[in-house]
């Protein structure tokens, strides 16, 4: 039969050739049909244009009985489906890596190179990929081995040991495809021998083609299979192969150099398989004139002439209908392509479907495109692959499957619970709120699992948790009885349906028992409802395209199981790969897209580009590093490979060639992209885009710069004094730009013009009204809290203010950090482990309970020997470490090591204290002394100040210990606070309210020591920090004196010669206390170190004892009026409160924001604090 060509360059109307010859094939003979073959990409758009040329000029209607367009694939199952040769079963895509990871395992111990990557994510997806490579290019697994043999190829010896274990494992694969009746061979390779055959099993005959005549368009490459479809096709009928191409190829193939290098070497390819067939060959057609002038033509002449010599006058380029843009980052490259695009549309002359977009940088701007498009109402066709992967189906099989394989990771649990495919009965007994309800007993038993580490057996054991919340600031047990019932029901409801399944499945024998299984559990727990649910809800609400995902994941589910049974059967049941194949499965799984509408705005891959495409083309992201694309390779045949293999085979079979492709390609496909446009042409860039800065223009733009005397315009930023018809295109989007505009004219000082004021005026008149005026109060909104109303304040602190020191110094470290905290109760999520609050709790009570019992045998410390005090503290930590509060002591092998840490530092702590009792004649007094009302608990008087609203402030607390020493004339008391970090007394941040306990401690003392000593003759001994450590010590440092140091008491000192022996009686002259900061001078009197500033006079201790009050008070007032200030403190040093603020996020605090400033502590000496606290009071 004929082979004719239809060539000419992509300037040229082909389409009215080829329409004319099929019309005149068709009125030739009413048995002739013609057959248009497209690539499969794009045939739904080629059909549609074909057979709409076709129709006769004024016909209503018009048959396509005789005329059909297809796809290569299409035109296989066209013909073979009524032979036979068409498996009845086919493979998924899943179900076939599924397959191919079977025969990977079975195949392991046999293969040295890849044995290592048979378990590995992604090999099994990379060897299917080869396979199909290899189909397409007409070629066997075995031809990776024979080929070399056969031709006397040489291939080194990693090359020989690749080839033939890539060839063992696929041509296994082809044995399980064909064991069960599976398509082996390509249905391209069937059609070929189906044409080419008398009769095929002797029962059908090959059909006659002599009447049809086939028309390939668009093709710009085939793979050796198509290629030597359409060579039957010509033997055996008629093909008009339609080229873009500038010559005919007859004797020599086309150089790699050359633009037309693909097209032209299928002509030179196709003529002379042609030739060795016999088929004749007609004279080559040429391609018309098109009638109406385009863009295409002095672009296509432009780039032809620039291609390969660039030292010749080129054709003039159309200026006003080529737009180069450069942006200075791809939201306002988007932003001005919206722009456009309304513009266009609104001129009358184009529709949406008139346009598209194209970009090699789907994974920007497929994400940058929706929110901008939306907002400027553009509807649009993003033509991007969506994997199932973040399905909630997806999502639960996942974490269903990881909860075995790693024994119930809390995780994993919530994973599977939050995607609300598992949802117990019980909670649809009220249908109104029951996933409500659901929603927050899954995040509140969250948030238990979290704090006491509920995973592992806790959520399948048959005893329900026990919970115990204990506030360790407030020292009370809470509520949680309601708490406990909900959580053990979700955890019962949990372990019999979850549990019970996982159970069950490891028990399956057979593979196909545990699809069944599976099968059953999801019906069982109601997962086909819910995907119904979300469907229905979504078609409801008009997301179709959603809809259709929620169906199509659950239909691709059921698939992978019918391909799992078919291929798995009766083996052995393998849970790992189980889990494995249907997680990795569904991941790779993409969803099948639709459009939702015609008339829309097309985006595409750059590479698909088509000629003559759209009247409008914008082409975006054309960067260096994006246009040319880079050549990708991720198969698992390198270059060298390729060439090898290619050298060895015979024409009628190939593998890509990826040196030529790098070089051939690009031109051609950045020619496609300039003639996809046939009004006008839109090419953009951005220089700056996340990481990558300075980002220069492609190359093949620049061509358009330097050779065609274009322009590139710099899209200009939003400003003062921008032209609204730039930036504005719908009153949704004109919300924002002039949020932004009034910002500017604010720091700049300047008014808006009159347009922006008139279209502020319409906006603020049409629909979109409230939404504007929404977000219009953000322009005087400033980041600072309001006062809040007084009984809004009282609500939340009462009329008295109950509160401990803590919570006053919290306020002076930031006013919003103490209503976030105390106000509205906020609090962080706590999670398992020893916090600060449960070891402080933890080390007072046993030094407490351990001088309770020394106290009780009426003894003084010093009178007890090592061995009776070590006994002691060891019954009170056994009392201690069993009681409820401090469970998580038991909770695993760690935490019985830190309770062995703590213990230990408890017993040192007990040494220390005995050693410096017999050092010093200070003598505890009492312990944990509550002042005001703590825990339900009256102690001694408290401080309490009247404040200005009538109500007063009452400060609770409780001090750690009491010591006491007494001479003839005066009876001094000493205060302890204990500290488990290093901790000493700054008189600085007691000035500005950031330390205030000791002073406070020190106060309540004082108030309280006619009660607490029997005796009014009292005088301040100090108030100071001890240290609970073990300190670990250097061998030549692990002296008495030297551990006694690490215990040194660090605070406040009177500065009183009469108190120095009393606290430490054993100094030798020249010597320094390991106790308290005094020293013996080289005539034996004590007096306190030199330079240290922790000694007051009586009269200093007084005046901060005031000022302390004086900044409770001024605190109180504060809040009881609702006083809200955002003023987290800095330190010269550095420090500040936001730090390791757990309310930050919320607080919004910025110091770059002219409205949010640090409360600066400067660094004060100490005479200057205290004039300045006289001063304050009046004392000077």
């Amino acid at each position: 039969m004929t082979l004719q060509f239809l060539i000419g360059n992509g300037a040229l109307d082909h389409r009215q050739i080829y329409i004319k010859k099929a019309q005149e094939w068709l009125s030739q003979d009413e048995e002739n049909q013609v057959f248009f073959l497209v690539p499969n990409y794009n045939k739904f758009e080629q059909e549609q244009e074909i057979l709409k040329a076709l129709k006769p000029a004024g016909a209503v209607s018009f048959s396509t009985i005789r005329a059909q367009v297809f796809s290569f694939y299409r035109l296989a199952w066209f013909y073979l489906q009524k032979t036979g040769q068409l498996a009845n079963q086919t493979l998924s895509e899943a179900g076939s890596l599924m397959l191919l990871q079977k025969v990977l395992e079975e195949s392991k111990e046999e293969l040295l190179l890849y044995r290592g990557e048979v378990e590995k994510a992604g090999f099994s997806a990379k060897l299917l990929g080869l396979y199909q490579e290899l189909q397409v290019g007409n070629l066997t697994p075995t031809d990776l081995v024979t080929s070399l043999s056969s031709q006397g190829q040489q291939a080194n010896a990693d090359q020989t040991l690749k080839f033939a274990e890539l060839s063992l494992v696929l041509s296994r694969y082809e044995n399980e495809l064909t064991k069960r009746q599976l398509q082996v061979v390509d249905p391209l390779a069937l059609l070929t021998d189906y044409f080419q055959a008398t009769t095929t099993n002797g029962l059908f005959e090959a059909p006659d083609l002599t009447k049809t005549l086939f028309i390939a368009t668009d093709f710009q490459e085939l793979y050796a299979q198509e290629r030597c479809l359409l060579t039957t096709l010509a033997q055996k009928g008629h093909l008009l192969m339609d080229l873009v191409l500038d010559k005919a190829y007859v004797e020599t193939a086309p150089e790699v150099l050359d633009l037309f290098y693909d097209t032209g070497k299928i002509y030179y390819q196709l003529l002379h398989a042609a030739r060795e067939n016999g088929t004749k060959v007609l004279v080559d057609l040429k391609a018309a004139q098109k009638k109406e002038a385009t863009l295409q033509i002095p672009v296509e002449e432009f780039w032809r002439q620039t291609q390969n010599d660039g030292s010749k006058a080129v054709a003039a380029l159309p200026k006003e209908n080529i737009h180069l843009f450069q942006a200075l980052k791809p939201t306002d490259e988007v932003n001005r392509l919206a722009i456009e695009i309304r513009k266009l549309v609104a001129s009358g002359n184009y529709r949406y479907q008139d346009i598209q977009i194209l970009t090699n940088d789907l994974e920007t701007y497929g994400h940058l495109i929706p929110p901008v498009f939306h907002e400027f109402e553009i509807p649009f066709y993003l033509d991007q692959q969506v994997s199932m992967a973040q399905h909630p189906l997806v999502e639960f099989l996942q974490a269903l499957f990881a909860l075995g394989e790693y024994h119930y990771r809390l995780s994993d649990i919530m994973r599977l619970l939050k995607t609300e495919l598992f949802i117990p009965d019980y909670f649809f007994e009220n249908t109104t709120t029951g996933l409500q309800d659901y929603r927050n007993i899954v995040d509140q038993t969250e948030n238990i699992a979290l704090k006491f580490n509920f995973q592992g057996s806790f959520w399948t054991r048959v005893e329900d948790w026990q919970i115990v919340q204990y506030d360790f600031e407030n020292e009370t047990q809470e509520d949680v009885d309601e708490l406990t019932t909900n959580s053990n029901r979700l955890r019962q409801a949990f372990s019999q349906q979850i549990g019970g399944f996982l159970q069950r499945l490891e028990k399956s024998r057979t593979a196909k028992e545990a699809v069944v299984a599976l099968y059953q559990f999801l019906i069982a727990i109601k997962a086909d409802v819910r995907v119904k649910e979300w469907r229905e809800k979504d078609i409801a609400t008009g997301n179709l395209e959603l809809a259709r995902n929620h169906e199509q994941t659950w239909s691709a589910l059921m698939a992978l199981m019918d391909d799992y049974v078919e291929i798995y059967g009766e083996d052995p049941f393998n849970l790992a790969n189980f889990s494995l194949l249907f997680t990795t499965g569904l991941e790779n799984t993409f969803y099948g897209k639709v459009p939702s509408a015609i008339d829309q705005v097309q985006l595409n891959q750059l590479g698909l580009a088509r000629i003559g495409q759209a009247k409008i083309t914008f082409a975006i992201g054309l960067n260096d590093k994006n246009f040319p694309a880079p050549v990708s390779d991720d198969s698992l045949l390198t270059i060298e490979d390729r060439v090898v293999l290619n050298t060895a085979l015979t024409n009628d079979k190939q593998l890509r060639d990826l040196r030529e492709e790098s070089v051939s390609k690009a031109p051609f496909v950045a020619y496609k992209v300039f003639l996809s446009a046939c009004d006008e042409l839109f090419l953009s860039y951005a220089i700056n885009h996340d990481t990558e800065q300075n980002l220069r223009i492609s190359p093949y733009l620049q061509r358009f710069v330097t050779r065609g005397n274009l322009a590139v315009v710099a899209l200009e930023e939003l400003s003062i004094t921008s032209e609204p018809e730039n930036f504005v295109a719908t009153y949704r989007n004109l919300v924002g730009q002039l949020n932004l505009l009034y910002r500017y004219a604010k720091d700049e000082k300047l008014s808006l013009s009159a347009k922006w004021r008139t279209l502020e005026k319409m906006l603020l008149e049409s629909t979109y009204h409230n939404l504007a005026q929404r977000a219009f109060e953000s322009r005087d909104h400033v980041n600072l809290p309001v006062t809040l109303p007084k009984e809004v304040a009282e609500k939340l602190y009462g009329k008295d203010l109950y509160s401990s020191i803590s919570q006053m110094e919290s306020f002076y470290q930031c006013g919003y950090r103490y209503f976030a905290n105390y106000g509205l109760r906020l609090k962080e999520r706590e999670l398992f482990g020893l916090d600060s609050l449960t070891t402080g709790t933890l080390f007072h009570d046993a030094l407490d309970q351990f001088l309770q019992a020394v106290f009780s045998k009426q003894k003084l410390l010093v009178e007890l020997d090592e061995q009776e005090a070590q006994q002691l503290i060891d019954t009170v930590l056994q009392q201690i470490f069993a009681e409820p509060r401090f469970m998580i002591l038991k909770s695993s092998a760690r935490m019985h090591y830190l309770r062995y840490r703590l213990a230990k530092t408890i017993k040192k702590v007990v040494w220390a204290l005995q050693k410096q009792s017999q050092r010093t004649k200070m003598t505890p007094l009492a312990t944990e002394i509550v002042f005001g009302q703590l825990a339900g608990t009256n102690g001694i008087k408290g401080i309490e100040e009247p404040l200005s609203t009538g109500g007063k402030l009452a400060v609770r607390g409780k001090i750690d210990r009491l010591d006491i020493a007494t001479t003839p004339e005066h009876t001094w008391l000493g205060v302890i606070d204990y500290k488990s970090g290093a901790k000493d007394f700054n008189l600085t941040d007691a000035y500005f309210g950031l330390a205030m306990q000791l002073l406070t401690y020190l106060d309540v003392a004082l108030v309280n020591a006619a009660e607490l000593v029997g005796n009014k003759n009292v005088k301040a001994a100090g108030a100071y920090y001890m240290r609970i450590q073990d300190p670990v010590l250097k061998a030549e440092e692990a002296s008495l004196a030297e551990v006694l140091k690490a215990y040194k008491y660090k605070g406040i000192f009177l500065e009183d010669s009469e108190l120095y022996p009393l606290f430490d009686e054993t100094l030798a002259v020249k010597e320094r206390s390991v106790i308290y900061p005094i020293l013996s001078n080289k005539d034996g009197v004590l007096n306190k170190e030199s330079n240290s500033k922790a000694f007051y006079k009586e009269d200093d201790l007084t005046l901060l004892r005031r000022h302390n009050r004086n900044l409770m008070k001024n605190a109180a007032e504060n809040i009881v009026t609702g006083q809200i200030t955002l003023n987290p403190y800095k330190k010269s040093s550095g420090e500040k409160a936001c730090t390791f603020c757990p309310f930050r996020s919320l607080c919004g605090f910025d110091a770059m924001l002219k409205q949010n400033d640090y409360h600066e502590i400067p660094t004060l000496a100490k005479d200057e604090i205290l004039n300045e606290i006289k001063e304050e009071n009046g004392d000077v």
